[in-house]
């Protein structure tokens, strides 16, 4: 069986840590434990060598990119060598500047399946290096959301194969012993991310604003760092909502903050997938967002939360409103947020479908009537 099996190489030479580097590591790790044979290509010294050192299972490829790399001959041989002689059948990129020199490295190391993994709802631009990959060397695609499928050929519909295009959601661990039973009589909104732009962590005063005026009691918990967390400490306390805000920085112990939550307030303004959605549906934690990318995927309305037009404070504030006078409502989202996300966003789910889609791919490239 194991000899059936393909030789999968995962390709990010990323320094730090992020969802990328998240994604890339856990299906390594997770395809390594069933018996696939994995490669990984990283940069020296990087969060993911530095995590992959702990799985002697795995070969690891050495390379510094950049955009430019694919012109540095030296790195193109190393790399398709290492391709070649491994025998790798399938690999999965999730950058553009390492698609450049490794998918050009694949293709002439005759490996059968190029994929590139796509994680943000963005259109791709419609630029001659663009066309020559995705046309020329790239085989598959995968896509976190179905908003994140549809932005990849916004600006070009003939740029790639609309059907070769897979929707992959991520997943999250969704087993826990935890119970969301509050410790406190004050009704708790969160928010759990980057203080970023895209996530839009400004929005936040104005519903404070909003709900302080209106007489409401509640606080805010804010669970994050980043570049607005000045911005956003300004603001509260021009708006003087000060009393209803805790800025609890970078947490380690996210249970810890989803255990004190009410509800998540997600007011981004886009999301590749809003995994925090799910994070906070795995604690019985219902979501309120905005009508926008993958929150029309993961959040049914009025079922395991609800939708709202982009920055519509007002109305929003009026559903937390009456969300705070039917604690039987929260609870009732709470529970079927992690039912309807267990059900489609669980690490058994996901990893399944995964590991079936590879699978299909290598079979496929066995066929000479289906191989290129």
């Amino acid at each position: 069986m194991q000899n059936q099996l393909p030789h999968i190489a995962f390709m990010n030479t990323i320094s730090g840590w992020g969802g990328g580097e998240k994604w890339h590591f856990d299906y390594a790790v997770l395809l390594a434990e069933k018996g696939f044979t994995i490669s990984f290509i990283c940069a020296k010294n990087s969060v993911l060598h530095e995590r992959l050192l702990a799985y002697p299972n795995i070969k690891l490829h050495f390379l510094k990119s950049t955009n430019f790399s694919v012109f540095y001959i030296g790195k193109l041989q190393k790399l398709r060598n290492f391709l070649k002689k491994n025998q790798v059948d399938q690999i999965w990129i999730n950058f553009p500047k390492d698609l450049k020199i490794g998918a050009l490295a694949a293709h002439q190391a005759k490996v059968k399946t190029i994929g590139y993994v796509r994680g943000i709802p963005k259109p791709i631009k419609n630029s001659f290096t663009n066309r020559w990959l995705f046309q020329k060397y790239v085989t598959n695609i995968i896509a976190n959301s179905l908003a994140t499928k549809k932005s990849i050929l916004a600006n070009n519909a003939n740029l790639f194969p609309e059907d070769k295009i897979k929707v992959l959601y991520n997943w999250v661990a969704m087993e826990t012993s935890h119970t969301n039973k509050k410790k406190n009589d004050v009704f708790t909104l969160g928010f759990v991310g980057r203080l970023a732009p895209e996530k839009n962590p400004l929005f936040l005063v104005r519903l404070a604003e909003i709900l302080k005026q209106k007489g409401i009691s509640f606080q805010f918990l804010i669970a994050g760092v980043g570049s607005l967390e000045t911005d956003l400490r300004k603001q509260i306390h021009e708006k003087e909502v000060q009393n209803y805000f805790q800025l609890l920085g970078f947490c380690e112990d996210i249970e810890a903050v989803f255990s004190q939550l009410d509800i998540l307030i997600v007011p981004s303004v886009w999301e590749g997938f809003g995994y925090v959605v799910v994070e906070a549906a795995k604690y019985q934690v219902p979501s309120l967002a905005f009508k926008t990318s993958s929150f029309l995927e993961i959040i049914q309305n009025e079922k395991t939360g609800k939708l709202f037009d982009m920055n519509d404070a007002n109305a929003m504030a009026e559903t937390i409103i009456q969300l705070q006078k039917q604690p039987e409502k929260v609870e009732e989202l709470g529970k079927q947020a992690k039912e309807f996300c267990s059900k489609y966003f669980s690490k058994e789910v996901v990893v399944n479908e995964f590991t079936n889609y590879v699978l299909q791919l290598h079979q496929a490239n066995q066929s000479p009537l289906l191989s290129k």
